[in-house]
């Protein structure tokens, strides 16, 4: 018989610690118009694997346009309790499957993106973002290092890009929450230039030349609201 008294105990304390307690009151989702700052790490998976470099032996090395770790930084406002607009900006860093092991190589790229987020609320302190929006990808570039092959290094220039993405964010207190989400980009990146300067673009097969960049990611980071 303790036990069902004591559980009687404990719910009906929580209720009114809920109830009465100022500062559990003061922790809720902020709502109405405020600017926010958050900052997350990112790590995706790149959707298409292209090649660079195939050995005598068949075996192949490949990398994605797409992927990586890296992180996001956005700034963004919520023009209501369920509308808001972030500008964010990203780097990530892919690296190469090589199969023998003699080629190091990895793909860089920034990007800069405006996503108009559509916010659920969810209880009093968490909500979900549903956001999709268009950027551009810059400072492309494909890095690749052999001591047993004479390899180029490709540059690639601004591309269109689009994502979509979701997120849930949990309020700590009103200043602070963290968020945990999910994104899909789509972008195509084309080359610039290549070096050293005996290369030419002709040179490159065209999955190089025109280097899928699609990617799933998950990112997890802090929001600071004003």
């Amino acid at each position: 018989m303790k036990k069902p008294f004591i559980l009687t105990v404990f719910v009906g304390l929580a209720l009114t610690i809920n109830a009465q307690d100022p500062a559990v009151q003061k922790v809720r989702v902020i709502e109405g118009t405020r600017f926010y700052l958050s900052a997350s790490f990112l790590y995706g998976i790149g959707l298409a694997q292209s090649e660079v470099v195939e050995y005598d032996s068949g075996e192949k090395v490949t990398l994605s346009g797409g992927g990586g770790f890296g992180f996001i930084g956005s700034i963004g406002y919520n023009f209501s309790k369920y509308f808001g607009l972030s500008a964010d900006v990203s780097w990530q860093k892919a690296v190469e499957d090589d199969p023998v092991g003699e080629v190091e190589g990895e793909f860089t790229r920034w990007d800069i993106f405006l996503t108009p987020r559509l916010l659920i609320p969810v209880g009093d302190r968490s909500q979900l973002h549903l956001g999709a929006g268009a950027g551009l990808f810059f400072g492309g570039w494909l890095f690749l290092y052999s001591s047993g092959y004479d390899l180029p290094s490709v540059y690639y220039g601004p591309s269109f890009g689009y994502h979509f993405l979701g997120e849930y964010r949990f309020s700590i207190t009103e200043r602070f929450s963290v968020g945990l989400g999910i994104k899909y980009t789509g972008t195509t990146h084309l080359v610039e230039s290549v070096s050293p300067d005996y290369y030419s673009v002709d040179d490159l097969t065209d999955e190089i030349q025109h280097l899928n960049g699609n990617s799933l990611d998950m990112f997890a980071g802090f929001q600071v609201n004003f």
